[in-house]
């Protein structure tokens, strides 16, 4: 089996970025986390609140003569309640110029963060028939995600 201490190490990063991203979503019903910067003349907002992760991006000229670097804050949630219901959340961007937002569920992150330990065991030969079975699974996620989205 070759590279199988770079296989481990890398099964082992990506568990604890799933991990994190599990303790994220937890804390995410008590307290809002935000990392907010400017890159040029793009504002760059990550917001984790209730669930989900928001990525709002904001283009502005002036923003290039303001200083650039990045700060965090976070505050307690104004609801304590909400850890209690059922929240899925649901995938969004909306488009405001000069601001774009994307909205993303923890639960989509933490899958996705999930299945990445497990890409080097994977055989490295794929069959059509295997080929063919990947893409159908990966549309219909893929329209699942449309139709809950449209609903």
């Amino acid at each position: 089996m070759k590279h199988r201490k770079l296989r481990i190490a890398w099964s082992v990063v990506w568990g604890l970025v799933a991990l994190l991203l599990v303790v994220l979503w937890a804390r995410s019903y008590w307290k809002s986390d935000e990392i907010a910067g400017c890159v040029s003349n793009t504002g760059v907002i990550i917001l984790a609140d209730a669930g989900s992760v928001q990525w709002v991006y904001i283009y502005d000229p002036h923003l290039a003569s303001t200083p650039q670097g990045w700060r965090y804050s976070n505050q307690a949630t104004e609801d304590d309640t909400r850890f209690l219901s059922v929240i899925l959340g649901k995938f969004r961007i909306r488009r405001d110029p000069p601001m774009t937002t994307v909205l993303i569920p923890d639960w989509a992150l933490i899958i996705s963060v999930v299945t990445l330990p497990v890409a080097p065991w994977m055989p490295s030969r794929f069959s059509l028939r295997t080929l063919l079975i990947a893409t159908t699974l990966v549309a219909v996620v893929l329209g699942l995600i449309a139709w809950a989205t449209n609903k």
